[in-house]
């Protein structure tokens, strides 16, 4: 067995070396984006001239094993990415990270949940549900594999009906409620192909189709 079946096997990253303990990580859990594909700053429509910032738990250990890539996840070619235990901790990290964050950055930022892994649990949900609340000037976008009618999937769903703006998190294990899906999972040529990867737009900054309430699905040509 391969470290690829292994890593699916026990439903875990491949790069468990890169798992890092919330308690004793000596850098901010929160990174300002260095990514080609999600850009540095926000250059149009509602979250413009914001920061970018994303942050990246363990992939498989926080997903749904139901998901369409969790053989095939975007992880598997991330051997250099930090990621997160998804624990009572991280909140606890994040929180304090938000609240300097949100003093530095006036005007805003944007972070980018999950660039891997996935919401672990309804209290995870409902933390961010609290942090939005009091920090009015920070806004989320992201995709997520849990399902719309799932315990976690509907907390997503109640908060996203009530703070699109501020929360613009999308499907993509499902075919409806705001999605952004494989094409191989949505077997159809409905939606609208991610720009960036026809090479229409530099990056998702210089996009925001996917936190425009207005494109019911987004399709990713399968990596």
């Amino acid at each position: 067995m391969n470290k690829t079946q292994l890593a699916i096997k026990n439903g875990r990253t491949i790069y468990t070396n890169n798992v890092f303990n919330n308690d004793t990580y000596k850098y901010n859990l929160l990174k300002l984006s260095s990514n080609k594909k999600l850009g540095k700053f926000i250059v149009k429509g509602r979250h413009i001239n914001k920061p970018m910032y994303s942050l990246s738990l363990e992939e498989r250990k926080t997903c749904p094993k139901s998901c369409f890539h969790w053989e095939t996840c975007y992880g598997n070619n991330m051997p250099f990415a930090h990621r997160f235990e998804g624990n009572d901790k991280l909140m606890l990290r994040l929180e304090n990270e938000i609240k300097l964050l949100s003093k530095k950055h006036e005007h805003g930022i944007l972070i980018r949940l999950h660039v891997v892994g996935d919401f672990f649990s309804v209290k995870y949900v409902r933390f961010w549900k609290k942090l939005l609340g009091i920090y009015t000037n920070i806004s989320i976008f992201g995709y997520t594999a849990r399902t719309p009618f799932s315990p976690i999937g509907k907390e997503i769903v109640n908060l996203r009906n009530e703070n699109w703006d501020n929360f613009s998190v999308r499907f993509s294990n499902s075919v409806i409620e705001l999605t952004a899906n494989s094409e191989k999972l949505l077997n159809s040529k409905r939606g609208l192909i991610c720009p960036e990867q026809l090479d229409k737009t530099k990056n998702c900054s210089n996009c925001g189709l996917c936190w425009n309430k207005n494109i019911d699905n987004i399709i990713f040509k399968t990596h």
